[in-house]
């Protein structure tokens, strides 16, 4: 009698395991991406998102709307915002993933210099130029130097600041002081040699 209970616990105890060590598994997630153009955009500027999705209907929050897999919308966003990919597959079930636009605000900075004494350069014709870059050690015939041009409006002396709207982050800035560069060659013009390079930090 003992043996035999024994033996229908062993059976018991073999059938339990079976029965919870089921084969598992599910319908596998559809999305197989959530992307942003750039993750970081200056205000104003705009983005694209792109949802890759293998199987259901494809939606973006924020007022975007439906969206078709691979094909990539624009947004503008006015603020730093998370917009979240909800997909619904075909047997109902919900999906998600989310990407965030960080959008960095421009401050605006005030770049000011001494007057230069020559008097042709405090004369209509006259004035200033201002480069800036973001790589140290430039030239200001460097592709992708910013220019400014400040020249003589009115008064004793052509303006010796200006302000340029910028967003975090290190610059470089070189003036050169002008002549009449714009008049015709008969005319002459000059301008000085680049001012030494100064560094300018805005966070």
């Amino acid at each position: 009698m003992n043996v035999k209970i024994h033996f229908l616990l062993i059976m018991l105890s073999i059938f339990t395991l079976t029965a919870c060590g089921g084969s598992g598994g599910g319908t596998p997630n559809p999305i197989t991406s959530f992307v942003a153009s750039s993750e970081t955009i200056v205000s104003g500027q705009s983005v694209n998102l792109t949802a890759t999705f293998t199987s259901g209907t494809g939606v973006i929050d924020n007022g975007v709307g439906s969206v078709t897999s691979g094909v990539a919308v624009s947004v503008t966003p006015a603020s730093t915002t998370t917009y979240t990919l909800t997909v619904t597959d075909t047997d109902a079930k919900i999906y998600t993933k989310t990407v965030t636009v960080t959008v960095v605000p421009f401050s605006t900075v005030n770049i000011s210099w001494s007057a230069n004494p020559e008097t042709a350069v405090n004369l209509s014709g006259g004035g200033y130029k201002v480069y800036y870059s973001s790589n140290s050690g430039f030239n200001i015939s460097d592709s992708g130097v910013t220019e400014i041009d400040v020249s003589y409006i009115s008064g004793p002396t052509a303006p010796t600041s200006t302000q340029v709207q910028l967003i975090p982050g290190t610059y470089y800035i070189r003036i050169v002081a002008y002549s009449a560069l714009n008049a015709p060659s008969s005319t002459g013009g000059s301008s000085s040699t680049a001012s030494v390079e100064i560094t300018l930090v805005v966070s």
